[in-house]
């Protein structure tokens, strides 16, 4: 009962990964085991359940520390039975270290623990919380990009105020508040149904939209001079991008340059609609 939505989803995806590698193995399919081991690993455990367990580590003792501890554990232990096939010396070392659950005797090798079976782990499979997740991702996803679009420094704490006119997606979300935080290094989530003032929006997708409240965080009138700035270099690339493709011989150049032209000439349409459409919204907070 004291699992989170993240601690389902992290056990799912460990589940899932076992499934993976046995069914690798089987088909002697190893770049799909060491592919599967790589997610896990690096996406997974790393860069995403770590991350969000960290204010609970850091907390105070109880039942929502242990079920993180307890989750962590369970990725390593069966992590590590699962990649001890490939890297052997490197997983012994590392099972070596793991603590020992009270009453229980570990094998005293890695070499002779059994390896993680689907069957085993199947009751972790939890379609609900990956798909909840998915949203939490989302949010965290999209408040990144417009972080990188309003030039804002990535470890910069801000304000998020998640705005559904929803009610179940409005409680995914609470339920998600505080993973969403951590990722996203917001100092505060707030889930609402009502439009907040002093921020700006970033849509989600389907009925959400997450409002960032610059004020207080940003400089706002050296944020806009920087926009300002990549603005007026983007327009100078663009029209000489297009003052190349408009001259007489440029027919005469080579398809395989022309494909590129176009794409860089999409990439900088791309840029400057984003840079002025960030500069809009924050001349429009500015005026609030």
């Amino acid at each position: 009962s004291a699992l989170t939505v993240v601690d389902r989803w992290m056990l799912s995806q460990l589940a899932a990964t076992v499934r993976d590698c046995n069914v690798g193995f089987q088909d002697y399919n190893f770049p799909m085991v060491t592919t599967a081991l790589h997610s896990l690993w690096w996406y997974s455990i790393c860069d995403t359940y770590l991350e969000c367990t960290k204010p609970r580590f850091y907390g105070e003792p109880g039942p929502d520390r242990t079920a993180a501890q307890q989750v962590l554990w369970t990725c390593l232990h069966t992590g590590l039975r699962l990649i001890s096939p490939m890297m052997p010396f490197l997983s012994e070392e590392l099972f070596q270290r793991l603590p020992v659950p009270a009453d229980t005797t570990p094998p005293e090798s890695i070499c002779v623990a059994s390896y993680p079976d689907t069957q085993e782990y199947a009751m972790f499979i939890d379609e609900v919380a990956e798909e909840q997740f998915r949203l939490g991702q989302k949010v965290i996803s999209e408040v990144r990009s417009a972080k990188s679009k309003y030039d804002i420094p990535s470890k910069a704490k801000i304000e998020l105020s998640l705005m559904s006119d929803n009610p179940s997606t409005r409680a995914t979300l609470e339920l998600l508040s505080r993973d969403i935080a951590a990722l996203s290094i917001a100092s505060k989530v707030t889930v609402t149904s009502e439009q907040p003032s002093g921020a700006v929006p970033t849509p989600v997708g389907g009925d959400c939209v997450a409002w960032m409240k610059l004020q207080g965080v940003v400089d706002l009138t050296k944020c806009q001079e920087r926009l300002q700035k990549k603005l007026s270099e983007c327009q100078s690339k663009l029209m000489n991008l297009r003052a190349d493709t408009a001259k007489e011989h440029y027919a005469k150049v080579p398809e395989e340059i022309k494909e590129k032209n176009k794409e860089k000439l999409q990439e900088l349409m791309a840029e400057e609609e984003q840079n002025s459409d960030a500069l809009a919204q924050l001349a429009a907070m500015s005026r609030e």
